[in-house]
C-alpha cells in the first residue's frame, strides 16, 4: 500500500514539475490537491472498490480460518505426503492449476494453504510467492473457461473492428492459445525449478537463509497439542462455497448479458460456458463469492476452532 502511494505522489510529482507553474509553495499545494482528488477517483470508482472489497473479503476469510488452525490441520494433512523441498514446491505448483478459473481466488485461497507446508520443509517466503504468482495468471491466461477470457475476448474483438475483420473472438481466442508462450513457458519454468532445486539471483540467498533457519518458523507455531489444531472443514467448506458460487452465478451472470448483447450463447456447452464467462461481471461475483464464504467461514472456524480461535 505505501509503494502504491509512493509511486502514485512521485509520478504526480513529475506531471507538476513538467505542467506546472508558479511559486514552489502553489505547486506542492497543486500537487497535494491532485494527489487528494486522485485518491477520490480510485476510491469512488465501483470497479476498485469492488477488486479492495474482494481482496479485503478473502483476506479477512483466509485469516479466520487461519486463525481457527483450520490451515494448520489442512496442512497436517497434506504433509502426510510431503517429506522434501521439492515436494512441497510441486504441490504448490500442482494445487496452482486446480483453481484455474481465477488469479485472485488463486493467489488468496493457495498463498496460505501452502505457507505452513513450505515452511516446515524450510521453502522461503520469497519461493512461495514466485510458485503462486507464477501459475496463477498463466494458467488462467490459458484456460477456456476463466475470468481472464472477458479481457481477451474484448481486445480481439477491438482488434478485429479497427481491421474491420468479422469472425467469432472466442473461435480465435482459442486459435491463439497455442501461441500464448509466456504462459507455458512460465508454467514449465515453475515445474523445472521445482523439480530440479535450482535457484537463481536473490532468489538462492533467500532459499539458503530459510535452509539455515533453525527451526524452520512453522515450527515455532505449531501447538502443543495436534488435536486442538483445528478442522479441515473449516477451511474446505468456505472455499467449496466460493468456487461453486463463482461457477454458477458466473454462468448465470453471463449468460443473462450475452443474451441481452445478442451473443450467441450456444446452450450448455464448453463453448456457451466459456461465453457466458467472458459476459460476466466477475470482480463483482468474485467479491459475492467473498463475502459468502466468509460469512460460512466465521461460525465454522468458532465451532471447529483450536486454540487459535480463542485468541
Amino acid at each position: 500500500m505505501l509503494s502504491l502511494l509512493a509511486g502514485c505522489l512521485s509520478g504526480l510529482a513529475i506531471l507538476e514539475g513538467i505542467g506546472g507553474s508558479g511559486s514552489f509553495a502553489g505547486r506542492l499545494g497543486a500537487l497535494l490537491n491532485a494527489f487528494c482528488d486522485l485518491l477520490l477517483q480510485m476510491v469512488t470508482d465501483p470497479f476498485r472498490m469492488s477488486i479492495l472489497i474482494l481482496c479485503l473479503a478473502m483476506g479477512g476469510m483466509v485469516e479466520v480460518m487461519n486463525a481457527s488452525g483450520g490451515f494448520s490441520a489442512l496442512g497436517g494433512r497434506l504433509m502426510r505426503g510431503v517429506n522434501t523441498p521439492r515436494c512441497a514446491q510441486m504441490m504448490a505448483g500442482a494445487l496452482g492449476l486446480i483453481l484455474f478459473f481465477d488469479d485472485y481466488a488463486n493467489a488468496l485461497v493457495i498463498g496460505p494453504v501452502m505457507r505452513d507446508i513450505t515452511d516446515r520443509q524450510r521453502i522461503s517466503r520469497e519461493k512461495l510467492a514466485y510458485l503462486v504468482d507464477s501459475t496463477a495468471a498463466p494458467v488462467a491466461g490459458i484456460a477456456v473457461i476463466s475470468s481472464w477470457i472477458a479481457a481477451e475476448l474484448s481486445a480481439i474483438e477491438g482488434g478485429f473492428e479497427i481491421a474491420g475483420i468479422e469472425g467469432s473472438a472466442y473461435t480465435h481466442f482459442l486459435k491463439s492459445i497455442p501461441f500464448c508462450f509466456y504462459n507455458f513457458a512460465a508454467l514449465a519454468f515453475v515445474f523445472a525449478i521445482a523439480w530440479m532445486g535450482r535457484d537463481f539471483g536473490p532468489m538462492l540467498q533467500a532459499e539458503r537463509r530459510a535452509r539455515e533457519a533453525s527451526p524452520p518458523p512453522a515450527e515455532k507455531e505449531m501447538p502443543e497439542n495436534p488435536a486442538r489444531a483445528g478442522s479441515i472443514w473449516s477451511v474446505i467448506l468456505p472455499v467449496l462455497t466460493l468456487i461453486l458460487y463463482v461457477f454458477v452465478d458466473f454462468y448465470m451472470d453471463g449468460m443473462q448479458k450475452a443474451a441481452a448483447a445478442g451473443a450467441e450463447t450456444e446452450g450448455f456447452s464448453l463453448a456457451g460456458i466459456s461465453v457466458a464467462f467472458s459476459y460476466a461481471d466477475t470482480v463483482l461475483i468474485l467479491m459475492r463469492a467473498s463475502i459468502l464464504a466468509s460469512f460460512i467461514a466465521v461460525p465454522l472456524s468458532c465451532l471447529t476452532g483450536g486454540r487459535g480461535a480463542a485468541q
